[in-house]
């Protein structure tokens, strides 16, 4: 009625429903719907002369904005976080926009709205010990956030000091995030300052002399932890009184003074067995070692040692004053051997001994006048002997004639290859003749050899040739010369030693398959890593002068050293069912290879690049999948792998995957703890090389655990089981 009546006293001008507006305000949108209004009549003639009329007005407006919000609040680690909440509105006019009242919440899309959808969010790590909450305001909702505190943690430095004797004041730098008290353990430990804090401080504290002689260990625990510190006894000082005597050749007694303190325990221990200790050879603090010296009846002087603690008493003696002679000089005897011997005549003690094992002696030492015997044993060289027995210092000579042989060898010579190689010669001599092979060169080595009546076989070896140039070498046998030529160095590589480099196995290639080769001579001495082309798009197939083949065709190489030579088989292969693998490393060629070549060769790559164990995954958070940071069921994964085979667009070798995602011709597919797993992407990895296999999937509702195994599928292959993954 009130409307009704501002339009008629407006008398039907246009501007009456305008005064209506602003007499009683617009609505915002924020406040409520907008409104619906209806005219009745819609139009109306007026004639030239006043007159009134009836307008009726007729608004409707619809319910209020309501927002839903999933989830309706959120608790979270003290990690950093990203996640999604979907915003559900009663209206597609409904504002959504979404105000974040801390900074350490950021919205990263969908910040602004209307209608129902959804706003991404990331949250910073919470590196304090308190738990922090904020509300967001979201379309007039109100979301609450509620963030876990920071793990306490406590670093001490230094870890485990160590203090002198007479000890003194240290310091002790304290890094945590939380409260701390810091208390003594030890009666010789006292805490000078800083015996509370919070966050980051620094603990003083005096250690007490220490008056023994052994090492102590005590402790002070700061925030929970024990930290030892130990501190060196007073040092043990054993002195003697004397540090020599001389005794006349009867020997006598004596004995020496020793200085310790009282603490100190000492041990004294004759080092000749003709100075022999009395009682009193050890004690603590100070004391006397006695001692007897027993007469010398040897025509040398002699001296020996009394060790106490690690001082040392020395005792000189006299030679005894003898003459000696023998009644010959020197023997001869024929190479069968044979026995003699020699008359000793003399005043004093005296000891035999012989310069050749080959001298059997029939006695070692005597008094007096007696005599000596000898047995020569047979020689069997062709070349004299000869051998001295020494009596009390005077000399008897023993000569020995050689057997008569001639050695003959079959063959002369051998010739090897640089690889290496092992050969047999034949050995001919007379009956009786002895003989042994001595190789003349490092790299030559004797086996095995065998002398049968001076006649036998020697087996002999090589190592591989390390040098581009041939070498010579002999093995010398009975004054005869066996000579030994070698080629030059080869690139030795099999089939076997050409393995999956994800998996470590070997077996049929596929294309783009990323491959090691294990051999000798593949590469530097010094390993060298992938290069790239000038313009960064493509991986070089020319590594450290080496260059890998497959029918001819060169592979872009990862990796290059003398041993190990990582590559990428050319997506050309597709179709063949073997492929011709050839190494070149300047100059230097191996023998081709002949590979078996499949559909596809899947493997996984592992986190510690050992082909089995914990595979090279990232969670969904992109931090890698370990025990430590298990996957969630129903999470997003991604494995890599190589070995997947031809791609559409198809492959090109070498190549830096940039805005175009090539994908795998076959079908991809994943088990999860025996599980199918959903793949959500199966394609080349974005900045990697083509040869990379990525695989985005959905952990399955497995059982969780440490080592949940995971396979992965392409067409018909799939990888070996020898790869898991943590699920939570």
């Amino acid at each position: 009625m009130l409307w009704s009546e501002m339009a008629r006293g407006a008398r039907g001008k246009t501007g009456a429903l305008i005064l209506l507006f602003l007499a009683f305000g617009v609505p915002s949108l924020s406040q409520a719907p907008p409104c619906t209004f209806t005219l009745s009549p819609s139009s109306a003639t007026v004639p030239a002369a006043s007159g009134t009329g009836t307008l009726t007005v007729t608004a409707t407006q619809p319910a209020a904005c309501t927002v839903t919000l999933n989830p309706a609040s959120l608790a979270l680690p003290a990690t950093s976080f990203s996640g999604t909440v979907t915003v559900t509105a009663s209206s597609p006019g409904c504002d959504r926009s979404v105000f974040s009242p801390v900074t350490w919440i950021t919205i990263t899309s969908g910040a602004a709205g209307f209608g129902s959808g959804s706003f991404n969010f990331t949250v910073a790590a919470n590196d304090t010990p308190q738990v922090r909450t904020a509300t967001l305001t979201v379309g007039g909702q109100a979301l609450n956030v509620t963030q876990a505190a920071a793990t306490c943690s406590v670093a001490v430095t230094p870890p485990s000091p160590f203090w002198p004797p007479e000890g003194g004041a240290g310091s002790l730098s304290v890094v945590t995030n939380c409260s701390w008290t810091a208390v003594s353990n030890s009666d010789w430990i006292a805490v000078l300052s800083g015996a509370s804090g919070t966050g980051n401080g620094t603990v003083r504290y005096a250690v007490a002399g220490n008056s023994s002689n052994q090492t102590r260990v005590g402790s002070i625990t700061i925030g929970g932890q024990a930290l030892s510190i130990h501190q060196s006894g007073v040092p043990c000082t054993v002195s003697l009184a004397a540090s020599r005597a001389s005794f006349p050749v009867e020997g006598g007694a004596g004995s020496v003074e020793v200085l310790a303190p009282g603490e100190c325990a000492w041990t004294a221990v004759s080092g000749a067995s003709w100075i022999l200790l009395g009682p009193g050879s050890n004690g603590t603090g100070n004391g006397t070692v006695p001692y007897t010296v027993v007469a010398n009846t040897l025509p040398q002087p002699r001296t020996g040692v009394i060790t106490v603690a690690n001082q040392l008493f020395t005792i000189t003696q006299p030679a005894a004053s003898c003459e000696l002679t023998l009644s010959s000089s020197s023997a001869t005897l024929p190479s069968g051997g044979g026995t003699g011997s020699f008359a000793v005549a003399s005043n004093c003690s005296w000891t035999v001994s012989a310069t050749a094992r080959w001298i059997t002696l029939s006695t070692t030492a005597g008094t007096g006048e007696s005599s000596v015997s000898f047995t020569a044993a047979t020689n069997p060289s062709a070349e004299g002997r000869t051998a001295v027995i020494t009596v009390g210092g005077q000399n008897f000579t023993v000569v020995q004639a050689g057997i008569s042989c001639n050695v003959t060898l079959a063959p002369s010579s051998a010739d090897l290859p640089g690889t290496g190689g092992a050969g047999a010669i034949s050995v001919a001599s007379g009956t009786g003749c002895k003989w042994t092979p001595y190789p003349q060169a490092d790299w030559l080595k004797i086996t095995s050899w065998s002398n049968v009546s001076g006649t036998g076989v020697v087996q002999y070896s090589a190592s591989p040739n390390p040098t581009r140039e041939p070498r010579t070498g002999s093995i010398v046998v009975g004054e005869q010369t066996f000579t030994i030529i070698q080629g030059p160095a080869e690139i030795a590589l099999t089939a076997q030693r050409v393995v999956n480099a994800a998996s470590y196995l070997a077996g049929p290639v596929a294309p783009g398959e990323i491959v090691s080769l294990f051999g000798a001579f593949t590469g530097p001495a010094s390993p060298a890593s992938l290069e790239l082309s000038p313009d960064g798009r493509f991986v070089t197939s020319s590594l450290g002068g080496t260059q890998v083949f497959f029918d001819d065709l060169a592979a872009p190489l990862l990796y290059v050293s003398d041993t190990q030579v990582s590559a990428i088989v050319p997506f050309a292969v597709a179709g063949k069912t073997s492929t011709q693998l050839k190494l070149v490393h300047k100059g230097l060629q191996s023998k081709p290879v002949t590979l078996k070549v499949g559909p596809a060769a899947p493997a996984l790559f592992t986190a510690d690049l050992s082909g089995k164990g914990q595979g090279a995954i990232l969670n969904q958070d992109y931090k890698l999948n370990s025990a430590a940071n298990p996957a969630a069921r129903n999470s997003v994964v991604m494995l890599f792998a190589t070995g997947a085979g031809q791609t559409d667009p198809a492959g090109v070798d070498g190549q830096i995957i940039g805005a175009t995602l090539p994908k795998p011709l076959l079908p991809v597919s994943v088990r999860i703890g025996g599980v199918t797993a959903r793949v959500l992407y199966a394609g080349a990895a974005p900045g990697l090389v083509s040869g990379v296999l990525q695989v985005n999937v959905q952990v399955s509702a497995v059982t969780p655990g440490n080592a949940v195994p995971v396979v992965l599928r392409v067409g018909e292959a799939e990888s070996p089981a020898q790869v898991t993954m943590a699920v939570k």
